[in-house]
């Protein structure tokens, strides 16, 4: 069992922000113990023990399977709580363990495409929207709104950003839906 220490929290936009980031969520989307996650990133230094970090972080979403070599394979995930899978991709991004979407990627899954070691099949389709409250339909506030997009956008290549900030962001009821191939040709890295 992975020993569990607020030091061991590392995402991609630094210690500071993802202090913040975690506050806000625990003010915006009301997640009870939210700041305690600063605390529940388990460490990884190689693949073997990066499957235990797939296994001890549950990460909603459907089919994904972790490769004889490490690689976690996404098939069919369907996404999640936000802040769930910024504090898994913490975890992921430090193991370094690659991730390969091969699949159907909704939601807070697109997340991974923040993670260097990420690759996108062409056949692969992913489902952009905007954030969201936890109650469906009801609308964030607009400043809160535009905070989770661009947390949400400085997890994609930077022309998906641009996209997601113009566009993607605005689907709410809905998703927006966007083949491999074309997130290749806006800066994903495609898988071999």
């Amino acid at each position: 069992m992975p020993s569990w220490h607020a030091s061991d929290m590392v995402l991609s936009f630094g210690r500071g922000t993802a202090r913040r980031v975690m506050r806000r969520a625990a003010l915006t989307l009301g997640l009870v113990g939210a700041l305690a996650a600063l605390g529940a990133a388990p460490r990884a230094n190689n693949a073997a023990q990066a499957q235990t970090v797939q296994g001890a972080m549950s990460v909603p979403g459907g089919q994904t399977r972790v490769a004889r070599d490490g690689t976690i394979i996404v098939e069919r995930d369907n996404g999640g709580l936000l802040i769930d899978r910024i504090r898994y991709l913490g975890a992921l991004r430090q193991s370094g363990q690659r991730v390969e979407i091969r699949g159907q990627c909704i939601s807070a899954c697109t997340l991974y495409l923040g993670l260097p070691q990420t690759c996108v099949s062409p056949d692969t389709i992913m489902g952009f929207h905007g954030p969201q409250s936890r109650l469906y339909g009801i609308a964030l506030p607009p400043a809160d709104f535009e905070y989770w997009s661009r947390v949400m956008a400085d997890h994609y290549p930077p022309a998906l950003k641009r996209w997601f900030l113009a566009e993607g962001r605005n689907e709410i009821m809905g998703v927006r839906q966007i083949r491999g191939s074309e997130l290749i040709r806006l800066g994903a890295r495609e898988c071999a």
